[in-house]
């Protein structure tokens, strides 16, 4: 089997499970940036705004403590992403997880893995196994000790026989690229970093929208959507090349909402009881949780809606059976945040859907009672 062996990346592997993984050269250190020119770092103090702090890189002889503090900070980031990373490598196995790493051994005659690397992360769980496998005492014979060995010369290079020369005509059977099944699929945006900050992006100007009246925002003009957009886009942490198709993919999305009825109505000021961005605390399965609700509002019917948006796209056909997908896909999660308002509105009708601005599409579903959580606060939203 062809796929019985795949090498790929952490990242690459995330989502998927094998028999066996293994996860070699844990000893080494990862890449680690160079100083930028300038440090920033950006903390939310209420749901709508942000606090910014930055500092420009200093001269080689000049002490500046914001930056330090900065660097301090974004050094730890790294540090927990790293253990993150880690932790998806190692829960890809289902069966049989292989560690390879080397570790140098310090003054004392003691193993001791590098700050910096996955290893090092790893050696409170894996110490006790690493050293039961390193020798003790390992005493290495000294040159002069060695008797020497003669090596016979022999030829560097040899002529091939002629029964074992070959014919290159069995390169006539190699089929030609022209012959070749080339499976050419479309890269999808939820992939990358490209796509998150679209996200991201796209999900603040909808919330934006959803604090303007309903004719307010259908007031937007085309060229006041092109230039927005375009400012937030350069300052979003991509590449310049990748900036004019995000661009492009923001105005599609915001331009979408702007006109589609069915977003007019999810922001329509007739609800009750409306918030974008809702942020609400939780004791579900024996543990809190934390969540972020895109939008929910009471219709006027009195039922309770959860929205969240979702800047997926979709380059083929069957619009209905990637939608059934996503719903698939997402529907643990909704449906986890509706068990969070059953606490706060218990016998209230909830229904939840997905909302996609790129293709002008809507999935809804209605959610049943559930049991089983016990608590929950609420933080305030917007």
């Amino acid at each position: 089997n062809d796929a019985a062996v795949q090498i790929m990346t952490i990242h690459k592997a995330k989502g998927l499970e094998f028999d066996v993984v293994i996860l070699p050269s844990l000893g080494k250190i990862t890449g680690r940036d160079s100083a930028p020119l300038l440090s920033w770092i950006e903390r939310p103090q209420q749901p709508a705004a942000t606090q910014l702090l930055m500092s420009p890189i200093h001269s080689a002889n000049e002490r500046n403590e914001v930056y330090g503090y900065l660097r301090q900070l974004d050094r730890e980031r790294q540090q927990q992403e790293q253990k993150r990373i880690l932790y998806v490598a190692c829960t890809r196995a289902k069966n049989t997880l292989h560690l390879l790493g080397h570790a140098p051994t310090n003054t004392k005659g003691q193993l001791n893995p590098r700050a910096g690397t996955l290893l090092h992360d790893l050696w409170p769980a894996v110490r006790d196994i690493f050293e039961s496998q390193h020798p003790k005492n390992l005493k290495i014979p000294e040159l002069s000790s060695l008797e020497p060995t003669e090596i016979a010369p022999r030829a560097l290079w040899r002529r091939c026989s002629a029964d074992v020369a070959r014919s290159l005509s069995v390169l006539d059977d190699v089929p030609t690229v022209a012959e070749r099944q080339i499976d050419i699929r479309p890269a999808y945006l939820w992939a990358g970093q490209q796509v998150r900050e679209i996200g991201r992006l796209v999900h603040r100007w909808l919330m934006d929208l959803s604090r303007l009246d309903c004719a307010l925002s259908e007031g937007v003009t085309s060229d006041e959507i092109i230039e927005v957009a375009n400012h937030r886009v350069s300052q979003l942490a991509l590449n310049e090349t990748d900036k004019p198709t995000a661009v492009e993919t923001v105005i599609t999305a915001v331009t979408h909402a702007i006109q589609d009825k069915r977003f007019q109505w999810l922001i329509d000021s007739s609800h009750t009881d409306a918030h974008s961005e809702y942020a609400l605390t939780g004791w579900l399965n024996d543990q809190w949780v934390n969540v972020v609700i895109d939008r929910t509002f009471v219709d006027t019917r009195g039922v309770r809606w959860i929205v969240d948006y979702k800047t997926s796209q979709h380059l083929g056909g069957e619009l209905n059976t990637f939608l059934d997908q996503e719903q698939q896909r997402y529907r643990p999660q909704l449906d986890r945040y509706a068990r969070l308002i059953q606490l706060k509105e218990p016998g209230r009708a909830i229904c939840c859907g997905l909302y996609f601005p790129l293709l002008n599409a809507w999935k809804e579903w209605p959610v049943t009672k559930s049991q089983g959580a016990s608590s929950a606060s609420l933080s305030k939203g917007q």
